[in-house]
């Protein structure tokens, strides 16, 4: 069946979805104005840059058109509001004040959140400028620094196949030593000195504490090796307090037992993983150790094991550092 429409019909279908358009545009515009916070609006123009003289303001339609409009926007410009009703121009005005008061709310916040983050910026440029001082207090920053690389045995080791002192010499002026001179661009180097094995008082599990040695305790252990330096009559501290602090500049525990960071759990010697120690740095250890004229004491120190990798049924270990 075919229908038929009069001309007529087909002018008001045309231009009701046209109003449909053009409300739909108008609301899309508002939203837009709401968002970029732009509420003002522009009459046509024509290309010489004058007003449009064709363009009849919305009241004059509505004049016109006999429209009565009992709302006054008093955000929008009322050009705004000319193809919605009252109500549609009162929600969109309700909208945008809505998103201004949050916006305000926004400012105050992210403002709020600025000043909090430039007083941390300042705390953390304070932090990092105490630190510097701190660091050049304690420690030199350029040069030539010794390092005093202490070979700790746990008591329960005497039966281990341990490296040689030689291997570990060779590691920290080889492969630690360069690490350093490379990331100073050559400005920093260490000079480690490497103490051969000294059995310390207490186990491997013992220093472990089931915290993985990660005490002030473990520190103790480095006591006899400490001791019995202090007591040989050829030994010079002074080397090692090159600030001259009281404190030892560099100390260095290199352990017997396998690292905690290794698995599987328990290691090839039956030692589960929180009985081992786990490779770190301690800042300060108090009055753990002082020598005999009481000029030099202990302060901060790293730790890591001799061996390296995964120890299998054979207990083939290789030399290097699981830090």
């Amino acid at each position: 069946m075919c229908v038929t429409t009069s001309n007529s019909s087909r002018r008001a279908s045309l231009q009701l979805t046209k109003l449909r358009w053009l409300v739909a545009l108008t609301i899309l515009a508002i939203q837009l104005f709401v968002i970029s916070g732009v509420h003002a609006w522009v009459p046509p123009m024509t290309k010489d840059g004058r007003i449009d003289p064709d363009f009849e303001s919305v009241h004059a339609m509505r004049k016109r058109l006999g429209i009565s409009y009992n709302y006054t926007p008093s955000l929008l410009h009322p050009e705004l509001c000319r193809y919605v009703t009252e109500s549609e121009c009162q929600h969109v005005e309700e909208s945008l004040r809505r998103h201004a008061q949050t916006h305000i709310q926004h400012v105050a916040n992210n403002r709020k959140l600025q000043q909090q983050m430039q007083q941390q910026m300042r705390r953390r440029e304070q932090g990092q400028a105490d630190y510097t001082q701190i660091n050049a207090d304690h420690n030199p920053n350029l040069g030539k620094i010794k390092v005093l690389v202490l070979m700790i045995q746990f008591p329960d080791h005497s039966g281990r196949n341990l490296i040689s002192r030689d291997d570990v010499e060779a590691l920290w002026k080889g492969e630690i030593a360069n690490w350093f001179q490379v990331n100073s661009q050559g400005l920093y180097a260490i000079e480690p000195v490497v103490i051969d094995w000294v059995v310390t008082d207490k186990t491997e599990k013992e220093y472990a504490n089931g915290q993985r040695g990660i005490t002030i305790d473990l520190a103790q252990a480095m006591v006899p090796a400490l001791d019995k330096l202090d007591n040989d009559p050829d030994w010079d501290w002074s080397s090692f307090d090159s600030d001259q602090d009281g404190f030892l500049d560099s100390v260095a525990m290199m352990h017997s037992g396998i690292s905690a960071v290794v698995t599987p759990d328990p290691d090839c010697f039956g030692q589960e993983q929180n009985d081992r120690i786990w490779p770190h740095a301690w800042a300060n250890t108090g009055n753990t150790w002082t020598n005999k004229d009481d000029s030099l004491r202990l302060n901060g120190y790293v730790v890591a094991s001799v061996f390296d990798g995964i120890c299998d049924d054979a207990v083939m270990l290789t030399p290097g550092l699981t830090w």
